[in-house]
């Protein structure tokens, strides 16, 4: 578990800010790529592509829900997602 966590991590830091966008709006509840599109204001065909970057790096996990995909992040990322809210200082991952 630890190292599904670690290898998260790694490729967390490395996304851009449209996968990052995408991804903190499925940590909470599973979307479907129309939902994200409409909250997030971007192409419904953009946003299935990042999703599926997202799949491939194991940061969201995909199951069928009707004529569409839902996405939801994987447990991993939950997890630095909530480390990463909490106030500076309480946590830090880079060691300087």
């Amino acid at each position: 578990k630890r190292a599904k966590c670690y290898q998260a991590y790694q490729h967390y830091r490395n996304l851009g800010e449209h996968k990052l966008k995408i991804l903190r709006w499925v940590v909470e509840k599973e979307k479907t790529p129309t939902e994200i599109s409409s909250e997030i204001q971007k192409d419904r065909t953009t946003v299935s592509r990042h999703l599926n970057e997202l799949k491939e790096l194991e940061l969201v996990d995909q199951w069928p829900r009707g004529r569409e995909s839902c996405y939801r992040a994987t447990e991993p990322v939950r997890i630095l997602l909530e480390i990463e809210s909490l106030p500076k200082g309480v946590w830090n991952f880079d060691k300087s």
